[in-house]
């Protein structure tokens, strides 16, 4: 190449100022938010990796909850039966639902009836339940009760776990004979 200076002309350089020009809108209007997607696709692929990271540190808990899930008796919830209670029937209410939860393996702690929340012209009477034994048999025993049609439902619901044992706190409402008729016989 010879050592000759290059003189750009007038036309020249304002022909390569619009093509500059050109080329920096072309980036500015077309690559720029095409980067940006870019960069925000980036930051979801991170996330997603995370999520997917803490899944599988999961996967062996829900692989064991569903192999027991498999195994477990699901019966069907149990039609309706009994009768209302009366008042009368009161002092056998911690017989009555001691003897449903011993059939389900479950140790009774405390059936306690709450006499303070006696509401006579409703029909109803709160009872509490301490119970302790394995989350089965506190299933199948809250299914069960739930078919029984003296027992309106439960107000509240605690586990703890109690050395390798669930403890159970429960509260009953239960449904005496004053109580007017709903109309699908249940409240």
């Amino acid at each position: 190449m010879s050592g000759k200076p290059v003189r750009l002309d007038g036309q020249v350089a304002v022909k390569i100022a619009i093509c500059l020009a050109a080329l920096g809108v072309f980036f500015w209007l077309l690559v720029q938010p095409k980067m940006a997607e870019v960069t925000r696709l980036d930051a979801e692929i991170v996330e997603a990796r995370e999520v997917i990271s803490r899944q599988g540190k999961l996967f062996p808990l829900y692989a064991a909850i569903y192999a027991d899930l498999a195994q477990a008796d699901l019966t069907p919830f149990p039609e309706l039966r009994g009768g209302l209670l009366g008042l009368e029937d009161i002092p056998r209410i911690p017989d009555l639902l001691g003897s449903l939860a011993r059939a389900h393996g479950l140790e009774v702690r405390s059936v306690t009836p709450a006499p303070e929340s006696l509401d006579v012209e409703a029909g109803t009477l709160r009872t509490q339940c301490v119970l302790l034994g394995d989350l089965d048999g506190m299933r199948r025993f809250l299914a069960e009760l739930g078919g029984v049609e003296w027992v309106q439902g439960m107000q509240a619901l605690r586990f703890e776990d109690s050395g390798g044992r669930t403890l159970a706190t429960l509260t009953t409402v239960v449904r005496l004979a004053g109580q007017r008729a709903t109309v699908a016989g249940r409240n």
